[in-house]
């Protein structure tokens, strides 16, 4: 088991979630950053990191199904 400490995280997440190897959720590696999700996520959006692994389609499906659901509540 690889470990990095807070700094590193913030300052070379890519390295760190290569090193987490899908073992890290991205909330987790977040609070471990202690940023907020959507910062986190932005932040790692901007290095060039994928925050999610869906087809076009699947995203498409995904959002209709969110659609969907925001009128039922």
């Amino acid at each position: 088991m690889k470990t990095v400490n807070v700094s590193g995280l913030k300052n070379n997440p890519s390295e760190a979630l290569r090193m987490a190897n899908n073992d890290l959720s991205l909330v987790r590696a977040a609070k471990l950053a202690d940023l907020p999700l959507a910062s986190f996520i932005a932040h790692i959006s901007r290095l060039g990191l994928s925050v999610i692994s869906q087809t076009e389609e699947d995203v498409s499906r995904d959002v209709d199904t969110l659609d969907q659901w925001l009128k039922e509540v």
